[in-house]
């Protein structure tokens, strides 16, 4: 269809441009008929098209109209240039040129009438211009619009949350040609139908509504509504109050209750409940009465108001809790939960009424006469009781705001005043001088039943605290602390009641005397067979106390008496850390402190050992030796002794000793620098002797080398004759041999001397 209207188009074109060539020039004429004559075939060229929004060709004014063309068939890679033109009955007008790829769009905003023409545009390439077919677009002037107007369905403006609210858009003719839009505020809320409902209103909800139509085909907007002005308020908030201050009511008392409304509550009616149920009002108005009360009216109690001339109900109120009660009776009883008092003790007593007593005074009775009561409220207490105290007692109550209601008298209770018993304080050992860590043991009684009875504990006057339970003060074990006064006194066990004080028994805690162990002979390394004896010292009076032994943390019986331990002829299973203790004789459990540890070694006694220092050639030509005594594998500092034929050698005590002449037998052995010890002595060792036959062995072993190097020569000698061809070696001949190879003249002299024995 497209092809069909181009070649028309381009047909008319060419008989116009037929109709004008007689106006131009030759040239042009010719030219222009070529190009017109030489147009391609139909269906050579690309389909062009134009298109109109709203698809109709009148347009009201002030409607916007939007024209597209398009090109169709082409190569998507082509470039376009699109022209508008616009042409009427007075003027022709290119409009706008544009390049793109296959469409353009010219628009018409709020057209007039002398915007109405025939539209249409050109395509063209390089090679190619192609044309539209003319749209008539006709400008008419607009249509008288309607006068939209807003309906109120719910009735009223001032609505509460919670509430719907309705509005009706309406227009004269068919409303079903129409769309609506409604705007709160100037706000654009929403694009409905006629009708906008909000079910459940907020505060949000509040401003001014107004509504207008569109027509539903074309871009026509009716005038806009009347205004509504919204306003939503918040439901009030019901506040329930009681006329009078008390909760607690009694039996045929009144109740009157109050439910009142934020803001004007001349409109509003009220409803109550108790425990969430509705009740029947017993009269009008916004107050609610019980003129006598019953214990059926005990409940939780609420309202709410509800608007006179519409179904909207405010928010629940507060509750309130009633209480109804019968009047009490009065019920008297002793906190301590005993009738038996002791003088200067306290006593309580309590005058109970059902239900909250706070409201309640109390009238107190001693023998059936008032008395004013000691004590806050309900409670009359008898300070430091005394015999005068006793008597029968009872109460009743008066209700503190109406003087005129009193509880029943309560029965009466019988209070007796007896006097304090006397505490007796013992000490269970036979001794007050203690040693630390031991343990001490008090006991406290009281006169008469003592059952009863729990104990305070005092020294120097200051209360202390109790180990255990019961009548007995433990100190497991003591400290210089614990030196003292002490005394006792009994406390009723259910009560505050205390004894009279006890005696008292003075306890004088001593340290236990530190052991100090030391050895005798004032050294601990010893060899076995010698004796060792250690002392176990005590501070201060060592007289009461005996003496325990150990060796490595294990006891072994004593070997001597008092405070000394003595090892006779020591062993090698003797070595150890010993210590000692003291343990009291008349206290078998009382030991002092542990010793220091004192270790004593027992070791082998060594074995001295004489060596000679003199050197094997030293001694060929000097007639002195010198001699070296040591003691092996031992650390000890030793000096030591020299003899000769067993006679001590005067003033020689190291370790070396020089034989400067004659014969004997030298011995030697070490003695301890720090201690009595001493070594074996050593083995004997004759100086002349030793002498003698270091000579003798030297002479022996260096005729045994001569005859080694005799015998080696010979040797060498009768090789070298029994060589055949060695027997007239020249002269040359040996010295260029022996100079070739680089042989001494040792070997030389060889040779002479044997070529001479052959």
């Amino acid at each position: 269809m497209h092809v069909h209207a181009q070649i028309s188009t381009y047909r008319q074109q060419r008989t116009r441009l037929k109709e004008d060539t007689n106006m131009q020039p030759l040239v042009i004429k010719i030219v222009l008929i070529i190009l017109l004559y030489s147009a391609p075939e139909e269906g050579a060229y690309p389909g062009i098209s134009v298109t109109i929004d709203p698809p109709w060709s009148d347009v009201a004014a002030g409607e916007t109209v939007t024209l597209t063309c398009r090109v169709t068939g082409s190569d998507p890679d082509t470039d376009w240039k699109y022209s508008w033109i616009k042409e009427s009955s007075t003027e022709k007008v290119r409009l706008f040129s544009y390049s793109g790829s296959d469409f353009s769009t010219y628009t018409l905003h709020n057209p007039i009438k002398a915007d109405s023409a025939q539209y249409w545009c050109t395509a063209m390439t390089n090679t190619l211009t192609i044309s539209s077919v003319p749209h008539t677009v006709r400008i008419t002037e607009s249509p008288a619009l309607p006068q939209a107007r807003l309906v109120l369905l719910s009735g009223w403006t001032d609505i509460f949350s919670t509430e719907s609210l309705t509005l009706r858009c309406e227009l004269h003719g068919d409303s079903t040609q129409w769309q609506y839009t409604w705007y709160r505020d100037g706000q654009v809320i929403s694009v409905h139908k006629e009708t906008y409902t909000i079910l459940s209103v907020t505060l949000a909800d509040s401003g001014r509504y107004f509504c207008a139509g569109q027509y539903a085909r074309r871009r026509l907007w009716s005038q806009t509504s009347n205004e509504f002005a919204i306003r939503v308020s918040a439901l009030p908030k019901a506040l329930l109050t009681l006329e009078s201050n008390w909760t607690e009511i009694f039996t045929t008392e009144s109740v009157t209750l109050r439910c009142g409304l934020q803001g004007d509550s001349a409109e509003w009616e009220y409803k109550w409940y108790r425990d969430q149920k509705e009740i029947q009002r017993y009269e009008t108005g916004h107050k609610y009465r019980i003129l006598s009360v019953t214990r059926s009216d005990t409940g939780q109690y609420t309202c709410r108001g509800q608007y006179r001339r519409r179904r909207v109900l405010s928010e629940m109120s507060n509750d309130i809790s009633i209480t109804v009660s019968a009047l009490p009776k009065a019920v008297l009883t002793v906190e301590s939960g005993w009738t038996e008092i002791f003088i200067t003790e306290n006593v309580t007593l309590r005058c109970g009424l059902q239900g909250d007593s706070a409201e309640w005074e109390y009238k107190w009775y001693k023998n059936n006469q008032e008395i004013l009561k000691s004590g806050a409220g309900h409670q009359h207490t008898i300070l430091s009781a005394n015999p005068s105290d006793t008597g029968g007692y009872a109460c009743r109550g008066q209700y503190r705001r109406r003087t005129h209601v009193s509880s029943e008298m309560s029965s009466t209770l019988q209070i007796n005043v007896t006097a304090l018993p006397k505490a007796v304080l013992t000490l269970e050992s036979n001794w007050t001088e203690i040693f630390t860590t031991e343990s001490v043991t008090l006991r406290c009684g009281l006169q008469g039943d003592s059952a009863e009875g729990e104990y305070k504990w005092y020294k120097d006057q200051q209360e202390i605290h109790r180990y255990e339970a019961g009548d007995k003060y433990r100190i497991l074990s003591v400290t210089r602390s614990d030196t003292g006064q002490y005394t006792c006194r009994g406390q009723y066990r259910r009560r505050r009641v205390l004894s009279e004080m006890s005696n008292d028994i003075s306890i004088t805690v001593s340290a236990l005397p530190k052991a100090v162990l030391t050895v005798e002979s004032g050294w601990t390394e010893i060899f076995i067979t010698e004796n060792v004896t250690l002392r176990c010292d005590l501070q201060g009076d060592s007289a009461e106390w005996e003496y325990k032994w150990y060796r490595d943390g294990q006891e072994i019986p004593p070997y001597g008496p008092g405070d000394k331990y003595t090892i006779t002829k020591a062993t090698l299973s003797d070595s150890g850390g010993y210590t000692c203790r003291g343990q009291y004789r008349g206290r078998r459990r009382v030991l002092c402190e542990m010793s220091n540890d004192l270790p004593i070694k027992i070791s082998v006694r060594p074995q001295a050992v004489l060596q000679v220092e003199t050197e094997w050639i030293e001694s060929l030509f000097t007639e002195n030796l010198v001699l070296r005594c040591e003691v092996p594998e031992s650390s000890a500092e030793w000096s030591y002794t020299w003899y000769r034929d067993g006679q001590p050698i005067a003033g020689y005590t190291g370790d070396r000793y020089t034989v400067m002449s004659g014969t004997g037998v030298y011995t030697c052995r070490g003695v301890m620098k720090k201690g009595p010890s001493v070594s074996w002595i050593s083995e004997g060792l004759t100086a002349g002797n030793i002498l003698l036959k270091r000579k003798v062995l030297v002479f022996v072993t260096g005729c045994i080398i001569l005859c080694l190097i005799a015998i080696i020569l010979g040797s060498l000698c009768l090789r070298l004759r029994h060589k055949p061809g060695s027997q007239c070696i020249s002269s040359q001949y040996q010295e260029t041999t022996g100079t070739r190879n680089g042989y001494s003249d040792n070997s030389d002299t060889l040779s002479r001397f044997c070529c001479r024995k052959i």
